[in-house]
């Protein structure tokens, strides 16, 4: 079971980046806040909206809640987005920031965003 398991599910294995914690937090001349560089947040469809893979969206606090938005429509929710994320939108960066589809899960319609 143990060899015929894996290269049955190797496929669908994707290694995660372990190293990439201590690069990314790590500061440079251009990036204020650089724990927040680099975060992937799990966007939720609205109304059926299909997110398209390398598409960057607009992200925004509309009512005191994180919305995904792509013409100035609302297509999506972050839901619990991290404390630290709101703050830096609302203080320094006007409560707007783009993020980029990574990933689109085909079962639910749910979307891995990358923050930029």
């Amino acid at each position: 079971m143990g060899i015929d398991f894996i290269l049955r599910c190797a496929p669908n294995f994707e290694k995660g980046w372990s190293e990439g914690l201590r690069e990314l937090a790590a500061p440079d001349l251009f990036t204020k806040q650089p724990e927040l560089k680099g975060r992937t947040l799990l966007a939720h469809p609205v109304e059926g909206f299909e997110f398209a893979m390398a598409r960057d969206y607009l992200l925004q606090i509309v009512d005191n809640r994180l919305c995904v938005l792509c013409e100035s429509r609302i297509v999506g929710t972050i839901q619990d987005p991290p404390q630290l994320l709101i703050e830096v939108l609302q203080n320094e960066a006007h409560g707007v920031t783009v993020g980029e589809v990574t990933k689109v899960h085909v079962i639910t319609g749910v979307a891995d965003i990358h923050l930029k």
